[in-house]
């Protein structure tokens, strides 16, 4: 009697289970009722407990599908996927995931009854774990009637979506097979076939348990696609998804079934079905089919196999090695050579290792035999055996020791082999010598050159033939021609026959020329090129794949004939070709030594050794063994001496994978340890490290570190003239300080955050949003109930009027900014709303109260000595003050001390890049000083060194001032229609901006070019644009543009000398009440020439004596001649 509980077997008439204890029971299994063990009928419904009960047809378990699994499974394989289980916890993987079910497997059930289906089934199931481990993928799933495979984890592999096709070519073949020998056993049974469904994508990777189970879940719907796909496969089909397909191409015949609605999903899908492998293996034959890229790079490798050959045809045998890491160029230098040599009475045989023929013997060696004897893949038994038998006919060998061996590795059945006794070791001797009496044979009819690609991927058989027929081939016409990856390493030995090319990476300018064929123009964007000069490094694969990846998501737009970047990229694209030839490589690395590459790539494309220690927590020697495996696993190089060393990714995309296979949660404690790492190490250099801070700590999620970095990398960011990046740095440190509690401090910085961004708002002319940021942080600030928040906002709504040209609002703001620090000891920020304060009372004309603050600013910073202090402000206040306050003295008449003070103010500190802004502004005052008194004083080489600097600057504002400074100080110099020129390109600077500063000043000086140049219809449209700018500040600019206006009525066609002089007599009395005395004197020199033009040469004479008397008193030379000359053309009149 079975136990229901542990299934033992127990005697008859046992009440207990004597294996686990529990009592034993009779249960009627018609109506549940439990009887009596030695009952015969149940007492409740009268069944018949005597008849045995049909065994249920039921799934296997769980255990027993593991049993399956593993029992199917080839020892080596089994642990080989079981040494991986520690390694892929949590990772990322990108993965081919197959479907694969039996269609009728329910009517199989009932037409067989349960013990005889699942027999069948039995035997499927050994297929099918058989067919997929061929391959090496993993079985992470039977289902009641097939399987659900994985091919890319928990082992990575190259080629893992082509596997899987194979995979599920190799099923239905042999499932055919099976078919038909069950059908010959029992006719009634309908023929078996499966269905299958594959879709490639990525998913997070769980635990691998001892059971050689995945689990894992999908990242978006990986898995639940696949099986959708599956349901959608006809018998006997296999259908791909696009994902799959576009990875795939080109070596598989397809269907295009259009696309597919799938179910969970919005939009259809397209889908194909896989019709049969074409003739195709490899990726390169593909891109040989459809066209390669120029040969490029490869011409000194392409003449040594030509010199080579050479020697081969006199009868002297040579091997050459071919050494090159993926996607240099391997395959494309033999295949140069083939076309080289084609027109050579030469035989050309190849043998290619697969990245999934490792387990296969012979395979390459089986390829050369194919193509020597011209056998396919369709070929039958019979096909291949007559093919064989004529081949060596012709070679003259003989039959009976060659061909029962060829057979052999043919597969042909009947091949004779079973009629030779012979142990294995004698039977692999005997096919070595079969093949190799061939190849040495071939030789001697004409030169025959044979080629084995990969060998990194070679089988022990293949390998121990090619050995043994290198010790064969020196005094006969056979060059060997062998390509492979760095890992492998070959058994031969050094032979003079044999030498070895290794092949370098292209160099940027061949890497060029790759990338114009590949886009078809030569034109290609600087940007473009420098991304991707950057992430391929030289690597033909890697360029090849990432520009058609580029192209593909349409990063890459074509105008007219040039090539550019059509939209930003968030982060690296890395196609998943690349992707499955760098993930290989890292998967066999031991765990501990992955862990330090995955650290590694968290700091960036390279890392130093005492990061690296910090971010590990390894001891010192532990460390230095894991950094050796990278080394020797080429995977980094180091660069400096230890302990100095850094460590260097030897690709772009090689950080890329290892970074992408973290998940969040590790990536966010790896990103916090390399922030406290850099803390640690630069402690004194800090600075220089914000912006490396700022990135480590926001996605490590330190919020309170990432809004303190955010801030100082955007502080240097402006310092740097780099404004759209402080902007996008604040507002990201904004979102930030939003995920911490609201609390005063969080209130207070976020204040903060929107006033520092209004910097660099000011300095792109986006004034509107700077205005909008004051709004939103005055509304924060009141909240607060604290004077000194709403006085720095204050202070910033002055700052924005004030480039809006609303000078009068400017200084509201900044005396209610003084109001709100007062008496409340913030000293510092007196002084930060004084200086500001002071430029709006010199845009107002007010030029004592400018003045008296001008000098307290002075004399502040010159007793503490911060002449080199920002004092709240991102100018120098200092340098500020004394150019200013020199030009109001020059206005004053006062031009020595004027002089000194724009040199004093021209302080070194302006130099450094952080104060390009205050280099600009004071450069502008000292040219509109040069221009006021006609000596150029060093404007122009002030002004053109500036300019220099402005490639340097996104800004409009900032290219503006430094055209309007030069164009001023051309003026000055009078090179009037260069002056012009300039101005042009300051007016285009600030096209399409809001701002205003100084721009009527552009317009004012642009008439008086004009009218020097005799253009007085110009000069007219300068005052008409200028006109509405200097009405916004009537008192400054209303006595400039009256001047303007009298020497436009004076110069008129025909002049209109009563007009003209109201205006000129207007301008005189303002800047005459204002203090701007030297102005007013060069309004009355063009009163007096106007007088001159009416004939009052008398008037105009007085008038020019006094003025020549006063410029020469204020040492204004320039001036003092032009009244000179002036009086010389009245004294000619005479």
């Amino acid at each position: 009697m079975k136990c229901p509980q542990c299934q033992f077997e127990n005697r008859d008439g046992a009440n207990f289970c004597l294996e686990c204890g529990k009592k034993l029971e009779l249960q009627c299994p018609k109506c549940g009722k439990v009887v009596p063990t030695k009952a015969k009928f149940c007492d409740e419904c009268g069944h018949n407990l005597t008849i045995p009960p049909e065994t249920s047809a039921k799934d296997p378990s769980f255990d027993e599908k593991l049993d399956k699994i593993q029992h199917y499974l080839p020892k080596g394989l089994t642990e080989k996927i079981l040494s991986q289980r520690d390694k892929i916890e949590g990772e990322r993987k990108r993965v081919t995931v197959m479907f694969c079910d039996m269609e009728g497997f329910t009517p199989l059930v009932e037409g067989l009854g349960p013990e005889e289906a699942y027999s069948i089934m039995d035997q499927v199931y050994e297929i099918l774990i058989h067919k997929v481990h061929d391959y090496e993928g993993t079985v992470n799933e039977m289902t009641g009637d097939g399987i659900m495979a994985l091919f890319g984890a928990p082992i990575a592999l190259e080629d893992a979506p082509q596997r899987a096709i194979r995979s599920a070519y190799a099923i239905h073949r042999e499932m055919a097979r099976f078919s038909d020998k069950l059908r010959q056993e029992r006719e009634d049974i309908t023929p078996l076939k499966m269905r299958v469904g594959i879709h490639t994508g990525p998913v997070v990777v769980g635990t691998l348990g001892n059971d050689l189970r995945v689990e894992f879940k999908a990242v978006g719907d990986t898995v639940n696609l696949a099986s959708r796909v599956e349901g959608l496969a006809k018998s006997g089909t296999t259908y791909v998804t696009g994902e799959t397909f576009k990875l795939t191409e080109g070596l598989f015949r397809f269907e295009a079934l259009g696309e597919q609605k799938i179910k969970g999903k919005e939009v259809p899908i397209n889908v194909y079905r896989v019709i049969a492998p074409s003739t195709r293996r490899t990726r390169f034959d593909v891109s040989a089919e459809r066209g390669l890229t120029p040969f490029v790079g490869r011409d000194r490798e392409l003449e040594l196999l030509l010199d080579g050959f050479e020697r081969v045809k006199e009868g002297r045998g040579q091997a050459f090695s071919i050494m090159a890491e993926a996607g240099i160029g391997k395959s494309r230098l033999l295949y140069e050579f083939r076309k080289a040599v084609a027109n050579e009475d030469v035989t050309f045989l190849e043998g290619k290792c697969l990245s999934y023929s490792k387990s296969v013997a012979y395979h390459p060696v089986i390829d050369v035999l194919k193509s020597n004897f011209d056998v396919r893949e369709e070929d039958n038994d019979s096909e291949i055996r007559e093919k064989v038998q004529r081949g060596l006919k012709i070679l003259g060998a003989d039959e009976a020791s060659k061909l029962p061996y060829l057979l052999e590795l043919f597969s042909v059945k009947d091949s004779g082999m079973d009629k030779i006794p012979m142990s294995p070791e004698e039977k692999k001797a005997r096919i070595t010598e079969a093949v190799k009496g061939i190849t040495v044979g071939g030789s001697e009819i004409r030169p025959l050159i044979m080629a084995i690609e990969d060998l990194h991927w070679v089988d022990k058989s293949s390998e121990e033939y090619l050995k043994s027929l290198l010790d064969g081939i020196s005094g006969a016409r056979i060059f060997l021609i062998f390509t492979y990856r760095p890992e492998f390493v070959h058994t031969w030995g050094g032979r003079s026959f044999h030498s070895q090319l290794t092949l370098n990476r292209l160099s940027n300018r061949e890497s060029l020329t790759m990338m114009a064929n590949l886009l078809d123009t030569e034109d290609i964007n600087r940007d473009l090129e420098t991304l991707i000069l950057e992430k391929t490094e030289g690597i033909p694969f890697f360029i090849e794949e990432f520009v058609k990846s580029l192209k593909d998501l349409q990063v890459i737009e074509k105008k007219g004939n040039t090539c550019g970047i059509a939209k930003d990229i968030d982060a690296v694209i890395i196609p998943s070709t690349i992707q499955d030839v760098i993930m290989a490589r890292v998967d066999i690395l031991p765990e501990e030594t992955k862990g330090v590459l995955q650290a590694g790539s968290v700091v960036g494309r390279e890392f130093s050794h005492e990061s690296i220690q910090i971010i590990t927590g390894l001891q010192e020697q532990e460390l230095l063994t894991h950094l050796s495996v990278l080394k020797d696993s080429e995977l980094v190089y180091e660069r400096g001496i230890y302990p100095q060393s850094t460590y260097i990714f030897k690709h772009a995309f090689t950080q890329a994978v290892a970074y992408e296979t973290l998940l969040l949660k590790r990536r966010k404690v790896l990103h916090g340890l390399v922030g406290k790492a850099i803390e640690e190490l630069y402690q004194e250099r800090i600075e220089e490290y914000v912006d490396l801070l700022y990135h480590h700590f926001y996605l490590a999620e330190n919020w309170p570190k990432a809004v303190d970095y955010g801030r100082q990398a955007a502080n240097r960011a402006y310092r740097l003239s780099q404004f759209h990046e402080a902007i996008t740095l604040l507002e990201q440190a904004q979102t930030c300080l939003l995920r911490l509690p609201e609390d005063r401090p969080r209130q207070e910085t976020l204040i903060a955050l929107r006033l520092e961004m209004n910097w660099s708002l000011q300095t792109l002319g986006a004034l509107d949003r700077a205005l909008q940021n004051c709004q939103e942080a005055e509304s924060i600030a009141r909240g607060l109930g604290s004077p000194v928040p709403l006085g720095k906002v204050f202070h910033q709504y002055g700052m924005t009027h004030f480039f809006m040209n609303q000078y009068q609002q400017s200084e509201m703001y900044y005396l209610q900014a003084l109001e709100q620090f007062e008496g409340r000891g913030e000293d510092a920020l007196t002084l930060m709303v004084k200086f500001p304060l002071a430029v709006t009372y010199l845009s107002l004309a007010q030029w004592k109260k400018a003045a008296a603050l001008y000098s307290e600013s002075i004399s502040t910073q010159e007793a503490d000595n911060s002449q080199a202090e920002y004092w709240g402000n991102r100018y120098l206040p200092y340098t500020h003050s004394c150019t200013h306050l020199g030009y109001i003295r020059a206005l004053q008449g006062r031009i020595e001390e004027a002089k000194e003070l724009v040199l004093k103010g021209n302080v070194l500190a302006l130099e450094q890049v952080a104060n390009l802004q205050s280099r600009l502004w004071c450069a502008l005052w000292h040219s509109t000083f040069s221009a006021l008194v006609g000596e150029d004083f060093g404007a122009l080489a002030r002004a053109e060194g500036v300019l220099k600097t402005l490639d340097k600057t996104p800004s409009p504002i900032l290219s503006f001032l430094g055209f309007a400074a030069k164009g001023n100080a051309l003026m000055a110099a009078e090179q009037f229609e260069a002056a012009r020129v300039v101005y042009g390109k300051a007016l285009q600077a600030i096209e399409g901006t809001t701002h205003r500063r100084f721009l009527e000043t552009v317009y004012y000086n642009l008439v008086q070019v004009a009218l020097a140049l005799g253009d007085w219809a110009a000069a007219e449209r300068y005052y008409q644009a200028g006109l509405p700018l200097a009405q916004l500040n009537p008192e400054k600019d209303s006595p400039r543009f009256d001047f303007l206006k009298g020497r436009l009525l004076a110069s008129s066609s025909p002049p209109s000398f009563g007009k003209a002089q109201v205006y000129f007599e207007q301008s005189i009395k303002a800047d005459e009440t204002s203090g701007a005395v030297v102005p007013a004197a060069q309004t009355h020199f063009y009163l007096a020439q106007m007088l001159a033009q009416k004939k009052k040469t008398d008037q105009s004479r007085s008038l020019l004596n006094e003025l020549q008397s006063q410029f020469q008193n204020w040492r204004i030379p320039f001036w003092q001649q032009k009244c000179e000359q002036a009086l010389g053309a009245l004294d000619s009149l005479k």
